[in-house]
């Protein structure tokens, strides 16, 4: 049941975080260098079908391929997620203003949210990541279905920002083969371009308001432990 559940949670992470940044890094990669642009490929499509040829023609490629994939993706994903946030915002992470608001709404609803406001944790200002992996690890260790809870949204957030960088990499691959060319018509490069920059500005734009909801439920898992915590001990 434990290995089961491992097994689960892994490939969830690695299918929303690696494997579609990886797909769409490699495309572009062997858009860039695994075409002969002299012959002129018209749109992304005909350069999906040569790839599926080359793997007919080779098979066995497509277990390197593979890796490949896996490999781009994991490089994505283990960059930090604050690189990519913050071309688009500059707070930092992990956002002590919204965790302050969030606990001042719950302080002037105590009553309906029936908490001990004397248990809510008291945040400054440049509230520390160190301090936020730490709940991290509280409810890792006291509450595993609550981090598996927690790490679906971690899962979507190391998502948001693989696509983005993905976009970005295509973005530069496709200016770098318009250069290269000096064929500044070149539709396969505009369209790898355009596609870049879409994946880019969605996933981009989308990203901080992804992680503050990952914020928001640890943060709210948190609260929810340590007045779980005081209950038990009371009884």
């Amino acid at each position: 049941m434990v290995t089961k559940t491992i097994i689960s949670k892994v490939g969830k992470i690695d299918f929303f975080a690696v494997l579609p940044s990886g797909t769409y890094c490699f495309l572009s990669l062997y858009i860039a260098f695994g075409i002969d642009h002299d012959e002129k490929t018209e749109n992304l499509w005909q350069a999906i079908e040569l790839l599926i040829e080359d793997v007919q023609h080779y098979p066995s490629t497509i277990l390197l391929i593979l890796f490949c994939i896996y490999l781009l993706g994991s490089i994505l994903r283990a960059i930090q997620v604050s690189i990519p946030e913050k071309i688009f915002y500059g707070e930092d992470f992990p956002y002590d203003e919204s965790i302050k608001s969030l606990f001042k709404t719950i302080k002037s609803h105590s009553e309906a949210s029936d908490i001990d406001t004397k248990k809510i944790p008291m945040i400054d200002k440049g509230f520390s990541p160190d301090v936020y992996n730490y709940w991290k690890q509280v409810i890792c260790i006291e509450s595993p279905e609550g981090y598996s809870d927690y790490q679906e949204f971690e899962a979507r957030t190391r998502y948001f920002a693989a696509m983005s960088l993905a976009g970005l990499t295509g973005f530069f691959l496709a200016l770098g083969i318009l250069l290269y060319t000096c064929d500044f018509s070149y539709s396969l490069a505009w369209q790898q371009l355009v596609v870049s920059i879409i994946l880019f500005s969605i996933f981009g734009f989308e990203l901080h308001r992804v992680r503050t909801q990952e914020v928001m439920r640890l943060t709210g898992l948190y609260l929810a432990y340590r007045q779980n915590k005081e209950i038990s001990n009371s009884k």
